[in-house]
């Protein structure tokens, strides 16, 4: 009884695990089983200890492989141009016994548009990673060839029918297997029982790439963890009226303390908010981002704004704006009453986050506020909009790409 307790509770934990990554990172999905025997993988591009170490799966990186020395798994990157986002997909292993023989996938997550219990429809095994749902940023494994059907090991074949399991408390996250298989039925024992979750007939819409806007309660949901953001509208744009507070890599909490991201939400890179790695956009590397809205860290149907959108926001608050490109009012009307010494005439309601240096540092919460643009000045810089509390500035200016910044989304 105590081994199978142990057994049943070591099952839970890799569910868990499995869900609690965050999103927008790279995100494991669940594997319950796993092959044993001798492997061997192709030669590979780079090695790291574990898979949140991985780097970001970026156009740079596609069909890079890199080998996770804790899973002893590979992973390659596969990167949607079109979309502009990337995964690390499991590489398949060949047993040593029969390089002929394809392993199954025990932990990947089909593309299924519509999930139900009571639809009919034939699961293809060989549909490759780049046909995941989009957005969807979890690892999944990634076959060799076509033409396998079902999941090697599975009790019954498995069809486009899809079982599911939210935990709560657990945002942006959902894990889905095939009907039939072992996978399915390990979730269907433990979702309930064990781990407190909702069984369901596939994941929905709101673990996905995506967002809902409200404009009439002026407010913006990002599907990718929940969040829920104020939004307010400044001349003919739409602004988020919150900083974000989406998780990436290089991105933090003033002082390393979450409650601070509730209030003042995420400080990133340059690199980060734009949405691309350190060694292809950060300090010392010039990226040129080109024309054109950039998402970057941002929902979907948001993006990052550009210097000349800050410029706009300046000119509808206060009128005009210096060659300069400051404003010695627009500061104090950006500024939320609480915090500081603004007035909050329009909505924007900035607060005084401060800022991150590169060393680690966190300088200046309660005295200035520095938000990103999109727009890139040289290899080392990036212009931002700053704020200060002792004068009534808002100013255009060029940040060190190494530190971290507060980011507002703009509507496309």
């Amino acid at each position: 009884m105590k081994n199978l307790f142990l057994g049943l509770s070591l099952a839970a934990m890799a569910l868990l695990a499995a869900c609690s990554s965050g999103s927008g990172t790279n995100s494991e999905p669940l594997e319950i089983s796993s092959n044993s025997s001798s492997e061997s993988f192709d030669d590979y591009d780079g090695e790291v200890e574990f898979f949140d170490d991985l780097p970001k799966c970026s156009e740079k990186k596609d069909g890079k492989v890199y080998y996770v020395e804790d899973e002893d798994i590979a992973y390659t990157c596969r990167y949607d141009e079109d979309e502009e986002t990337g995964e690390w997909v499991r590489k398949k292993k060949k047993s040593s016994d029969d390089d002929d023989k394809e392993s199954s996938s025990s932990a990947r997550k089909p593309d299924v548009s519509s999930s139900s219990l009571e639809s009919n429809g034939d699961y293809d095994s060989s549909s490759s990673s780049d046909e995941t749902d989009e957005g969807k940023s979890s690892a999944s494994e990634e076959p060799e060839s076509s033409g396998s059907e079902g999941v090697e090991g599975s009790s019954a074949s498995v069809s486009g029918e899809m079982v599911s399991c939210d935990i709560p408390g657990v945002m942006g996250e959902c894990m889905e297997y095939p009907v039939g298989s072992d996978e399915a039925a390990q979730l269907t024992e433990f979702c309930v029982s064990m781990l407190g979750g909702t069984l369901g007939a596939g994941c929905t819409a709101s673990t996905s790439d995506s967002s809902v806007y409200d404009a009439m309660a002026n407010t913006l949901t990002d599907l990718r963890d929940g969040q829920t953001y104020k939004t307010v509208k400044i001349g003919d744009q739409v602004w988020m009226a919150e900083n974000l507070n989406f998780v990436t890599d290089n991105s933090w909490c003033y002082n390393d303390e979450s409650d601070n991201c509730a209030k003042y939400g995420r400080l990133y890179t340059w690199a980060a908010a734009v949405g691309r790695d350190e060694d292809e956009c950060g300090y010392e590397h010039t990226c040129g981002l080109g024309s054109g809205d950039i998402r970057g860290a941002c929902p979907k149907g948001w993006h990052l704004p550009s210097k000349a959108e800050w410029e706009a926001l300046i000119v509808a608050v206060d009128g005009s704006i210096t060659e300069y490109t400051s404003s010695n009012t627009a500061g104090t009307k950006l500024k939320s009453v609480t915090g500081w010494n603004g007035t909050n005439a329009f909505g924007f309601s900035a607060l005084p986050a401060g800022d991150r240096y590169y060393n680690g540092r966190y300088y200046d919460r309660g005295i200035s506020a520095y938000f990103w643009s999109s727009a890139e000045g040289d290899s080392v810089s990036a212009y931002d909009m700053r704020l200060y509390y002792d004068d009534g500035y808002a100013r255009l200016y060029d940040g060190d790409k190494g530190y971290g910044f507060s980011v507002r989304c703009l509507k496309d």
